[in-house]
């Protein structure tokens, strides 16, 4: 098999992580029959654990590109500025053997465009997700996540902003409970304006400065408030698909620091009550 400079594989980051339909610049090969992709990590079923796969054999326009020698020195073998068609990428466990990955790639135009990939894109939900209980918020983020796992981009927003929409008084209820009781009255008067607010984005910007970094670590209602206030459809589709991912990584990040912030007061409260309980004993005993 021919050695191919790491340069010109098709990057398994590109694999791993690229949406449908997204097109990328790439360092193709020379000839078409050096196209390859590097191993990548995914997530191995038999295995049950995320393990490394090895590229099985690639196939250009149908053609097993391994199969020989004659692969590579056919009668007319393209210059890469030529290079056009669809790639298949199958990949194996390197561990168990059996475990299959398989990617269909467009090339033309010195871009790869990831087309298709078994199995799909992951839209299962977080723990951040499943944990509100909530099966309107379910549903939406993972057709969320669909439309963004197509690059579709506006599509995806308008989901996650729903998702910001119905949750954001709850979030902002569960928050008042991590101010100190002398700071608690300022935030209530806050909380009056925000339930009277129907639009989601004065609603954020009632409290997004009230809310510190002491009270929620890295706050990150201002960004989300920034993504929110963005015309939307002003933006193009790349701007597009990363506003949603941020604002779908930033509201998973709330959601899981307010989870984190009250286990973490619930697990102070109850240390304290059992030093009061080991202390108030000693005493008994003296």
């Amino acid at each position: 098999m021919k050695k191919v400079s790491q340069e010109n594989k098709i990057k398994a980051e590109f694999l791993e992580k690229a949406n449908l339909y997204r097109k990328e610049n790439c360092n193709l090969p020379d000839y078409h029959g050096d196209l390859i992709g590097e191993n990548i990590n995914s997530y191995c079923k038999i295995c049950q654990s995320t393990q490394t796969f090895i590229l099985s054999a690639p196939f250009f326009e149908g053609k097993n590109l391994w199969s020989g020698p004659k692969s590579f020195h056919s009668s007319y073998v393209p210059h890469k500025e030529n290079i056009s068609g669809f790639l298949f990428l199958g990949y194996h466990c390197a561990k168990c053997q059996q475990e299959r990955v398989v990617f269909l790639i467009k090339i033309s135009d010195e871009k790869i465009e990831k087309i298709g990939q078994y199995p799909p894109i992951d839209i299962s939900l977080p723990y951040e997700i499943e944990i509100l209980k909530d099966k309107t918020i379910e549903n939406l983020y993972k057709k969320g996540k669909i439309c963004e796992s197509q690059s579709y981009g506006i599509g995806s927003f308008a989901y996650y902003r729903r998702i910001v929409e119905l949750k954001i008084d709850e979030l902002l209820e569960k928050i008042k409970e991590f101010f100190p009781i002398e700071k608690k009255e300022a935030y209530d008067k806050c909380m009056k304006e925000v339930r009277k607010e129907k639009n989601v984005e004065k609603k954020i910007e009632i409290v997004k400065d009230v809310i510190t970094d002491k009270i929620i670590q890295n706050n990150p209602l201002k960004n989300i408030y920034t993504l929110l206030s963005i015309g939307i459809h002003s933006l193009t589709d790349e701007e597009c698909l990363a506003s949603a991912q941020s604002l779908r990584e930033l509201m998973v990040l709330l959601i899981k620091q307010i989870e984190q912030k009250k286990n973490d007061e619930e697990k102070l409260i109850s240390s304290q009550k059992n030093i009061e309980k080991i202390i108030k004993k000693q005493g008994g005993k003296k």
